[in-house]
């Protein structure tokens, strides 16, 4: 039994009434104590707490695994569009760099039995759409100013990927599921990649916003 009933004021109500009310406070207090008796009894409260918040971490995960994957479909795009340029090139070593990274995540969710969300997939999906349809109308295929406000998408989305990585690390001493992967080496990459895509956003900037072509090209 509880050590203590929640307080009840049933000064006021018939013997009827405050006995039903009674029998509902020790049905509660009987579940709550069957419930703690099935818990680890070495479960911390903080850890208790971590575990019950643990739909949101799936969350966080597949919010970045939808993320990932449009990208990865974006740099495609972009590949595509400039076959045959050191562009090219460039945002395809970038592509199979965060390739790796979403095999990465995606190793750790199946780990960790994190459940894929189709809606959220479903939903990166049709923000992929959107956001082709809204660089279509602002420019060609090929333009400038298309490859410039895609590679801007693809440099936000590494930083985001960046604070995943600090973050898991952040967490794994409480919630110990999510270590495994060597963080330290992925926030290096990271910033790697943000270096590389920020190179390639910013020599697409003078074309796209000034309408002046880039006298070097990268190699």
């Amino acid at each position: 039994m509880c050590s203590r009933l929640p307080s009840l004021d049933t000064s006021t109500e018939p013997t009827s009434s405050r006995n039903f009310a009674v029998e509902c406070s020790l049905a509660a207090c009987d579940a709550r104590e069957e419930h703690a008796d099935a818990e680890d009894p070495g479960t911390s409260v903080a850890q208790t707490a971590i575990m019950a918040d643990n739909n949101h971490l799936a969350t966080y995960l597949n919010d970045h695994l939808a993320g990932a994957a449009a990208a990865i479909e974006l740099l495609q795009h972009l590949e595509t569009a400039h076959a045959g340029t050191p562009t090219a090139r460039h945002i395809a070593a970038l592509r199979v760099d965060i390739e790796a990274d979403r095999d990465v995540l995606t190793s750790l969710t199946t780990r960790m039995d994190v459940p894929e969300s189709r809606p959220r997939k479903a939903a990166a999906w049709l923000a992929e759409r959107l956001v082709a349809l809204k660089l279509r109308l602002d420019d060609s295929r090929d333009g400038a100013f298309r490859l410039f406000e895609s590679l801007e998408a693809i440099s936000l989305g590494i930083e985001g990927k960046s604070g995943l990585w600090r973050t898991l690390a952040t967490l794994t001493p409480e919630v110990p599921a999510v270590g495994g992967p060597d963080y330290e080496m992925l926030i290096v990459r990271a910033t790697d990649q943000r270096k590389r895509a920020e190179a390639l956003r910013l020599e697409a900037a003078r074309p796209a916003l000034t309408g002046v072509a880039q006298t070097h090209p990268r190699s």
